[in-house]
């Protein structure tokens, strides 16, 4: 993603995260490095999408821009976000 998640993006973004979660994958790394701006709309598919993968034993990483860790600091979810994986470990799917 790039730009701006709000409740005009939104809808594009979950239909993405979505889409990826229903081929079963179990480990999913969204790149929001150049969001310059997310709401608490781009915030709860972020959670939602999460807590689909943790129901199945899965993870969701964000490589998260200043403005995202903000967001995330404010709500206190910011540890429910694991750090993006190292590049020599095995890469999980990316949705950006």
């Amino acid at each position: 993603m790039a730009g701006e998640i709000d409740q005009d993006s939104v809808p594009a973004l979950r239909d993405v995260l979505e889409a990826v979660l229903d081929t079963g994958c179990l480990g999913l790394h969204v790149d929001l490095t150049a969001v310059r701006f997310i709401d608490s709309s781009g915030l709860h598919v972020l959670l939602a999408s999460r807590d689909r993968l943790h129901e199945r034993g899965g993870v969701l990483t964000v490589a998260p821009s200043p403005q995202t860790v903000s967001l995330l600091e404010v709500t206190q979810t910011r540890g429910l976000f694991p750090p993006a994986p190292s590049p020599s470990s095995d890469q999980p799917n990316e949705a950006s």
